[in-house]
């Protein structure tokens, strides 16, 4: 049972805790559940709540604790646990136009899917936002890109740990102490709500802040120096930050720098009006006897210009004051107060800058003070040019770091040589970097996450297999389920889709990727390419059963040993996971190959094949002749073509909803808004946030709006605005800022509850959800009008009208094989795959296969034959008796358009 309500009191009129009391609100969510009541979560004191009429939240119904796997049971459903974590074509089985049965009903008001967008840390609002739909509904399709692809993964594995549960293949196992405090959660949602309490620790409120998720961000040896510079910035320690990242250049960097710092002295002491200075040595091997003092000098001015460019960085930066009449209608939190050493800072710098000033006049006066600050500026010069040219140099050599600085598997290693003592000297007992206390790396740590949420054995790798078959599958597939799940994804009993970006076809991934029929259409890979990107036991998954092949690389002309890229059926979901999170710069990009024929014709502009002295030319010249040669591929993050892509799983005409979180910001006068949906009463209509002063802020909206266009313009269609909630965040929130504390990672969860709470409310309300499904059909209504309309204009045209007639005639096959035949003489500018002196290929004309002779209807008055079926298929268009008016009339704007685009 749950507990008495509990009412959460916030110091500010905020709808979300904040602070010390996100913890505590978070705890008591965890551990005592709520009773979906606003007020338990939400408070606006000194204003007066206005409900609605039929308000969805007049009824309260209590709500067990998430940590509790009695949440999850799903024991008020009518259908009987099998049938409802059966896949759809079992459950709703070919019943001809007989309707729905009330089972299959009850099994499509059960059902849910649910797309996730990116944003690295964001991805702590997902998982309790997960738990509270899993209340309720079980999922049948979850999808996301970058963070939101861990939350996918995540949650489909939990849900793989309930169906697994409900057929009684239970865990067993207790978790001890230590493996709980290394992140090892318990079966099914239950443990994907242990993953922020395993984050958050609010059973230990006053515990030192160990930023337990910025731990699992470890760096590669290589990229060890720049990460702490990188955390350095983003915690304001700028000195230190300085530091670091000079010992992070490479050797030839730093020497320059260093240059600098033992020439500028060298020049000033020659050139500047040094008064009789009775106190400074003199010998006769060394004629600069004011090199020392120069340098103390111009060493002592550094002491004063990086602590002030640290105040200036780090400067409170006061809102821009709203237009009278435009101020927030309700109070918005200050950002956390973060620790600055202002006072010591302020001293440091005006110390240094007082002697070095005074000093300087009393050894050189005016005039040789004035010199002074010339070579001191020549000095930052060049020190900024080293930093430069070690910049330049990292960049240079990217690909060897397959460009980012976190693999994502492997223990964390000290850097024992000399640089790397000084930056941990630097970098103070872990002031830049938290004290280690979590040992995997974020790889690592999601692969035993996932086994232990889908409840297979600890050493186990959750494959796709097992979510669509949702048993014990065993990999290669034996009884062929996985296959047939993999042509149909309605067959799957979990269907996960994440996105991912490669970036030499400049396209979308969208993973699992269809089967491949022959190592033609395969992907291949490198095992060693994975090493420190994916565990050890992830990879031998990968190459089991497989035989290495040795091609040759189109990149550097030297022999490689690649192995077959996974079926997906037997691929696993960390792979996938992986490939979609790997954040341009900081996670290393993941590469793949694909073979091409090797020695192909080389041909002009047109076609034309080209040779000298009677032999074509090839390329690649190779003494294997046909060799194949293998092009690299490389997946980075997958919110760079798609970052919240919703269109996953979209039907015209949906059996159950599919929802959507978001990530925001706040526009004007909806500050203290932490959660809405996008179909509340003028969400649409919403002020939003004006653009800032600065350049930046206009590139930054280029930027997202050059990303993100595609998703945000499906939030404007009706059928998709109710069912989105978006979870708004500041700039300090979410993101990449890795080092947020215990309390703003809370607050953001709390947030994902909120989300959650209302998604699933919409969506269990009968009323709610056939409004969805009329606003479904009226567009779907619109679109085929559309569709109609056009076929209508295109099937007059003649070739059309001869291929689609209205009266089979029996010679649209003689026309298809004038047609092919008509072209059958013309080059392919596609090379042949056969040897050298093969004739040119004929184009695929993809001719359908069965009987080549039309025989009218069979006995159930089914068209029999290609044409047959197609003219069907199309005479409703051809002659279009209903009316465009009436189907359009009053239809949701925006208009929608049916297009035909890739499946990615």
């Amino acid at each position: 049972m749950c507990a008495q309500p509990i009412q959460l009191r916030l110091e500010e009129t905020m709808p979300v805790p904040r602070d010390a009391d996100a913890l505590a609100a978070l705890s008591r969510l965890l551990t005592h559940g709520h009773h979906d009541d606003p007020n338990e979560l939400l408070e606006y004191p000194d204003t007066t709540i206005e409900p609605p009429d039929g308000w969805l939240w007049q009824q309260h119904t209590p709500q067990p604790g998430l940590l509790d796997p009695t949440s999850y049971q799903l024991a008020d459903s009518t259908v009987d646990a099998h049938d409802l974590h059966a896949s759809p074509v079992a459950a709703l089985a070919d019943g001809g136009n007989k309707p729905f049965t009330s089972a299959q009903n009850e099994y499509c008001r059960r059902s849910l899917d649910v797309t996730m967008k990116g944003g690295t840390t964001s991805a702590v609002i997902y998982p309790l936002a997960l738990c509270e739909l899993a209340r309720h509904f079980r999922f049948r399709n979850l999808g996301g890109a970058s963070a939101g692809a861990i939350a996918a993964a995540l949650g489909a594995s939990a849900e793989l740990g309930r169906v697994r549960a409900t057929a009684g293949r239970q865990r067993t196992d207790v978790l001890g102490e230590h493996q709980v405090a290394q992140g090892r959660l318990r079966q099914g949602f239950a443990g994907l709500a242990d993953v922020i309490a395993w984050v958050t620790q609010p059973d230990a409120p006053d515990a030192a802040e160990e930023y337990r998720l910025v731990q699992l961000f470890k760096p590669t040896q290589a990229g060890l120096p720049l990460f702490r510079v990188i955390a350095a910035v983003m915690r304001q320690q700028f000195v230190r930050g300085a530091l670091l990242l000079l010992l992070s250049l490479n050797t030839a960097s730093r020497i320059v720098t260093l240059a600098a710092f033992a020439l500028a002295p060298l020049g000033l002491a020659a050139v500047a009006p040094w008064s009789p200075t009775r106190w400074v040595p003199t010998a006769a091997w060394w004629p600069y006897p004011y090199y020392w003092p120069a340098a103390v000098l111009l060493w002592l001015a550094f002491g004063w210009l990086i602590p002030l460019a640290a105040l200036i960085a780090t400067r409170p930066r006061s809102a821009t004051a709203a237009p009278a009449g435009f101020e927030e209608p309700l109070p918005v939190p200050d950002p956390p107060a973060k620790p600055r050493a202002w006072f010591g800072t302020a001293i440091v710098a005006g110390a240094a800058a007082v002697a070095w000033f005074a000093t300087a006049l009393y050894t050189m006066g005016w005039a040789g003070l004035l010199i002074t600050v010339v070579f001191l500026i020549a000095e930052v010069v060049l020190v900024l040019l080293g930093f430069a040219l070690g910049i330049m140099r990292v960049s240079a050599t990217a690909k060897q770091h397959r460009y980012g600085l976190i693999g994502g598997s492997g223990l964390a290693t000290d850097d024992d040589t000399l640089r790397g003592r000084l930056t941990a000297l630097i970098d103070g007992a872990s002031q830049v970097l938290p004290r280690r206390t979590v040992e995997p790396n974020l790889t690592d740590w999601l692969t035993q996450a996932m086994a232990d949420l889908a409840g297979l054995p600890a050493h186990e790798v959750v494959r796709f297999g097992h979510l669509w078959t949702g048993a014990d599958y065993v990999p290669g597939d034996p009884d062929g389920a996985a296959r047939q799940a993999a042509k149909d994804s309605r067959q799957r009993c979990i269907n996960l889709e994440l996105m991912s970006t490669e970036l030499i076809r400049k396209a979308p991934y969208r993973f699992p990727l269809p089967a491949a029929a022959s190592d033609d259409e395969r992907l291949w890979f490198d095992p060693g390419d994975l090493d420190g990107v994916l565990p050890r036991r992830v990879i031998d998954a990968m190459t089991l059963n497989e035989q290495p092949q040795q091609v040759t690389s189109l990149t550097t002309g030297a022999p490689i040993t690649l192995y077959r890229f996974p079926q997906p059926w037997d691929l696993p979901v960390v792979f996938a996971t992986r490939a979609s999170l790997a954040l341009p710069a900081l996670f290393q990009s993941l590469r793949l190959y694909e073979l091409r024929q090797g020695a192909m014709r080389v041909r002009t502009e047109f076609g034309a094949r080209i040779a000298r002295n009677g032999t074509d030319l090839r390329f690649p010249v190779s003494g294997a002749g046909e060799a194949r040669v293998a092009q690299e591929l490389w997946l980075t993050d997958g919110g760079v073509t798609s970052n919240f892509p919703i269109h996953m799983f979209d039907s015209p005409l949906p059996l159950w909803p599919t929802v959507g979180i978001d990530l925001g910001d706040y526009p004007a006068g909806a500050g203290h808004q932490d959660v809405y949906l996008l179909g509340d009463a003028q969400a649409a209509k919403h002020l939003a946030a004006p653009l800032k002063q600065a350049m930046s802020s206009f590139l930054g909206a280029i930027l997202g709006t050059s990303l993100q266009w595609r998703d945000n313009a499906q939030l404007q269609m009706p059928a998709f605005q109710a069912r989105i909630a978006v979870v708004r965040q500041r700039s300090y929130e979410g993101g990449n800022n890795l080092f947020m504390t215990r309390q703003d990672v809370a607050s953001l969860a709390i947030r994902g509850v909120v989300a959650g709470m209302r998604l699933r409310r919409r969506f269990a309300s009968d009323a709610q959800w056939q409004r969805q499904q009329w606003l479904r059909l009226r567009v779907a209504g619109q679109n085929i009008v559309d569709v109609a309309q056009r076929l209508q204009t295109s099937l007059r045209e003649q070739t059309y009208a001869e291929l689609v007639p209205n009266q089979l005639t029996g010679h649209e096959w003689a026309r298809l094989d004038a047609l092919e035949a008509s072209v059958a003489g013309q080059a392919d500018p596609n090379p042949p795959s056969g040897p050298p002196d093969a004739p040119e290929a004929p184009l695929d004309w993809y001719a359908p296969s069965g009987p080549r002779t039309e025989i009218g209807l069979d006995e159930h008055g089914r068209p029999v034959g290609f044409f047959a079926n197609l003219t069907t298929l199309v005479s409703s268009s051809r002659y279009l008796n209903a009316d465009p008016d009436v189907l359009t009339d009053g239809v949701p704007l925006p208009l929608a358009e049916l297009r035909q685009v890739p499946r990615s």
